[in-house]
């Protein structure tokens, strides 16, 4: 579970997905929006596309353990929407992890 300190609220989630950045990549849509201080994320399975809470919730679990322990990975004063796309349905907890890696890099760099 994430600590409070780390979830983004509603308001704050309003705010980057309506102004913040988009990357892409194989399994995820991500938005970026700095912040005033911090690292917030979220993670988001679509019930349309997933019918079953089960899998959607193995998911974002999965998504929250790999930034979870990689926290220093995250550009400070930044809040983070990860948006699962169909692809990542099937998808092996390995390569989430290497999808995941590969949007924050894309997010420093940006």
């Amino acid at each position: 579970m994430l600590s409070s300190e780390n979830r983004i609220n509603r308001e704050l989630f309003d705010e980057v997905f309506k102004k913040g950045r988009t990357f892409s990549s194989k399994f995820f849509v991500v938005k970026s929006l700095p912040i005033e201080k911090g690292k917030r994320f979220a993670f988001v399975v679509s019930a349309s596309m997933l019918r079953s809470s089960a899998k959607r919730n193995l998911l974002k679990r999965r998504g929250k353990y790999i930034l979870n322990l990689n926290k220093d990975k995250i550009k400070e004063k930044t809040a983070l929407i990860f948006l699962f796309k169909k692809e990542s349905m099937k998808s092996k907890f390995k390569e989430i992890k290497k999808d995941i890696f590969f949007l924050l890099e894309k997010n420093k760099n940006a």
